[in-house]
Formats: structure tokens, sequence, C-alpha cells
């Protein structure tokens, strides 16, 4: 059972709002945009433009069978780097002073499995309210009995290999973010600290509904090519 959390009064602690101060003074001083710059609208087009690519020559069934296996693990790691690098940034508001195009960006998440509506609440809300602390922070939680990260976690006698098998789990992580993850954060009662109230709306929909329906219409376009 994870303790109760208590923050320093901000009254008694002023680091955060000098921080946040600071950093909006640097960027007004130096005229520089908050959101997306050249380089980081470059990385989007390159990483997203990867994925598309890669994607289509794994269908075009062109290549040898080592080739699309090379073209399937670089698809993998490009669907990673949209998913961290795009979705990721979108999601917390960084490209675009405007709501629809950060909207836009997130929604590409569901195109790699990922919900931007429970992402938004277990990352945006609960990770970064609960930086990284063991019984709150569940983006922290990897393989909960096979791969301890807290000394607070209980101990499980086959934690004394997970340097051995960790990388081959963590391969998996997609497959389970895909098909367990979002579902078991949906009917939560709670993320993390934070209260839900399952209500029916359009994240609702596009979390439960249009995931699935994306994904098996991918796989099923991959198969029969």
């Amino acid at each position: 059972m994870s303790s109760k959390i208590k923050f320093t009064n901000t009254h008694k602690s002023t680091f955060f709002a000098t921080t946040r101060l600071r950093v909006e003074t640097y960027f007004k001083e130096n005229s520089i945009s908050k959101y997306a710059n050249t380089a980081m609208w470059g990385k989007a087009i390159f990483y997203l433009t990867g994925f598309v690519a890669l994607y289509l020559l794994v269908i075009s069934n062109y290549f040898s069978l080592w080739t699309m296996l090379g073209f399937t693990l670089l698809l993998g790691v490009f669907s990673a780097f949209v998913g961290f690098n795009v979705c990721h940034d979108a999601i917390h508001g960084s490209f675009s002073s405007n709501s629809r195009v950060n909207k836009a960006f997130s929604f590409l998440f569901n195109l790699i499995g990922a919900s931007p509506y429970i992402w938004n609440i277990s990352h945006n809300v609960v990770h970064h309210t609960y930086t990284n602390i063991p019984g709150h922070d569940e983006d922290i939680e990897v393989a909960p009995g096979l791969i301890r990260i807290s000394e607070e976690e209980k101990v499980n006698k086959i934690q004394r290999f997970q340097h051995l098998y960790a990388f081959g789990l963590y391969s998996l992580a997609s497959l389970s973010w895909v098909f367990r993850k979002d579902y078991v954060k949906f009917f939560q009662k709670r993320l993390g600290n934070i209260p839900r109230i399952i209500i029916l709306n359009e994240n609702t929909l596009t979390c439960f509904f249009l995931k699935p329906f994306i994904t098996f219409c991918l796989l099923l376009y991959l198969c029969w090519f």
C-alpha cells in the first residue's frame, strides 16, 4: 500500500516558482518561442516520414525475408521515436499555441497502439506530480513482480536475474501497452492518487473503440499482404 504524499508548502519553498520564473524570463529575454522551433518540426517530419516509409516497405513484399525482418525491426524503433518524440511532446502542448495542432499530433498515438487520453492522465498529471515516487507514479511500474526498481518494492527471488531478462522483457512492453496496459488503466478507479470516473465522451470512446479498431485494421492489412 502506498504511503500518503505531502508536498512542501510553496510559501516555505520557492524553488518551483523561482525556477519557472527564470525559465520564462530566459525565453522572453532571448525572444525564443516556448513552442516548436525548426529543429523540432524537422525531427517530427523525419520520424513520421520514416515510420510511413518503413510501413509501406514492409507491406510491399518486394524484398527478401531477412530484409523485411530488418524493415520490421526499424519500424518498431521508429514507432517508439514517433511515440516519445512526437506524440509525447504534442500531448504536453509543445508543438503549437493552437491546441488543435497539438491534438492532431497527439492523435497519432492511436496509430502505434497507445491511448493519448490515458497517457495524458497517467503521464502529464500523475507522473509529473509524483515523479518517480514508488506506489504513486505508474510510469515506473515496469513488470511488477519481475522487475524491481525501488527498494520499497516487494522482493521476488527471480529478480536476482532481472539484469539478464530485463532487456528481453522490455522488448515486449509495446505489446503489453497495446493489448493490456491502457485497458487496465481505463477501468482503474484511480490512476496514482487521481480518482477517475468513467464518463462516456469522445476521449473514452476513442480509447476503448477507435484504438483497437485502428490496431486491428493495420494488422489485418499487414497480414493481407
